[in-house]
């Protein structure tokens, strides 16, 4: 198996365990990165999209990715397609996710671009619709 392959299938095992465990299985991800691995999402311009820690690190990461499910319900999430060119990964995926605080509903197309190193994860950009997930997690006027 090449090494792209094995980044795919390290991925691929990753996004089913966060499917079916709807977003607990954290320590899944944590399991593929590197030490240092840096999450940038486009998420982190916006209050709500930022859930305190920098993501950085297995500790970064881990924080992100359960404060995520700490503020968001997954209804689905359904990965379409990985696309992958030497130590670089792409996740195509469609997904909604329900704000606990607001309870408005969010569904959209999310990209996530992984980079490999030595078999882990050492970045991930994450690509997602971040108009319509503040618009879910702003609070209706009283």
């Amino acid at each position: 198996m090449t090494t792209t392959n094995r980044n795919v299938e390290a991925l691929r095992g990753a996004y089913e365990a966060w499917i079916q465990s709807r977003g607990r299985s954290v320590e899944e991800w944590v399991k593929i990165a590197s030490p240092d691995i840096a999450l940038q999402s486009l998420a982190d311009e916006h209050e709500e999209g930022r859930f305190g820690a920098v993501p950085v690190g297995h500790t970064g990461f881990r924080q992100y990715l359960t404060d995520l499910v700490n503020h968001w319900i997954m209804e689905s999430y359904d990965v379409d397609r990985y696309i992958a060119e030497g130590d670089q990964v792409v996740a195509v995926a469609r997904t909604a996710w329900r704000n606990r605080a607001t309870n408005k509903r969010v569904a959209c197309p999310l990209v996530d671009v992984w980079t490999f190193k030595d078999g882990l994860a050492t970045s991930v950009l994450e690509l997602f619709d971040t108009a319509a997930m503040v618009a879910a997690a702003t609070p209706d006027p009283a």
